[in-house]
């Protein structure tokens, strides 16, 4: 989890951002940036649950 309080603009995506990585990603891995910890959280949670579990 990253904190930017540099990026607070109307064209930023947003100062919070989640990567996920690990071997059940296969030497990928995932990324949001969002305005709130807990949308990149959730986008995150949600595609790794996709890739991962299939579900």
């Amino acid at each position: 989890m990253k904190l930017d309080g540099e990026r607070r603009g109307p064209d930023d995506n947003g100062p919070y951002t989640v990567v996920v990585s690990g071997s059940p990603l296969a030497g990928s891995y995932l990324k949001a940036e969002m305005h709130s910890l807990e949308e990149a959280l959730s986008k995150v949670i949600l595609e790794y649950a996709v890739r991962c579990w299939g579900a």
